[in-house]
């Protein structure tokens, strides 16, 4: 279930927002596991 600042796309004010290398493992991996619906494409 998605809180309000989820469904609003201000997932960084959600009390359950995880920082990768603060929160999870994989802040300076070269591959990691990522939600589909969290990603953008940087070129």
């Amino acid at each position: 279930m998605k809180c309000n600042y989820c469904l609003e796309s201000m997932e960084n004010l959600c009390p359950e927002f995880k920082v990768t290398g603060r929160d999870a493992n994989g802040g300076y991996a070269g591959i990691l596991n990522i939600i589909l619906d969290s990603h953008y494409y940087l070129s």
